[in-house]
């Protein structure tokens, strides 16, 4: 009976051993699909060296780095900017080690009132999810602010900001509700990574 046993497993084995050759013979590789990350991967490259991460952006959008000691306002700060191609729209974002007292500006259009609405959205950043807001004024929205984020032993924000043509009285006219600059705001975002 135990003779009987050790070879049905012996031929069971043979078999799937064979099964398995064939298999991998006969039956074509499968090419893995594309990601979405893909799309960004002839972007251009923003790299900080001095906290070792990197972010992706696309041609016609402009890396700008800004950092050292505000003397009007006694801080001293960290930021990075991506202008749209007509330097209308401007992603800005900052990240610092969490203990430190340096400041991460947000870029502001000027407007002032509004209300503050939760998008219902989140864009990964880094692996977190992070959420953001509306800021409405009379029906329209006006920037965009994502909620303050931690990654790591950093801690960061972003904002999307309009500068376009229209002037500061004009700008109750303008709504940023389904303008592609915020589809690749959070495509940039979305492409921030910490260095090894």
């Amino acid at each position: 009976m135990f003779e009987r046993t050790i070879s049905i497993v012996i031929i069971l084995a043979l078999v799937l051993g064979a099964g398995s050759l064939i298999y991998w013979y006969f039956v074509p590789a499968v090419p893995i699909s594309k990601s979405t990350s893909d799309e960004t991967a002839d972007w251009k490259i923003y790299r900080n060296e001095e906290y070792g991460y990197e972010m992706r952006y696309p041609e016609g959008w402009i890396a700008k780095h800004s950092s050292g000691y505000n003397d009007e306002f006694g801080i001293y700060y960290e930021s990075n900017s991506f202008e749209g191609p007509d330097g209308s729209y401007i992603l800005s974002f900052g990240i610092v080690p969490k203990d430190s007292d340096i400041m991460t500006p947000s870029l502001r259009t000027g407007v002032q009132a509004g209300d503050f609405v939760d998008s219902g959205e989140v864009v990964n950043i880094g692996g977190i999810e992070v959420s953001f807001k509306k800021l409405v004024y009379e029906g329209r929205v006006k920037e965009i602010f994502f909620n303050p984020f931690e990654i790591g032993d950093f801690r960061g924000n972003a904002t999307l900001s309009y500068f376009g043509s229209t002037s500061l009285p004009e700008l109750p006219e303008y709504d940023m509700t389904g303008k592609p600059e915020l589809d690749v705001a959070k495509k940039i975002l979305a492409t921030f990574e910490l260095l090894d």
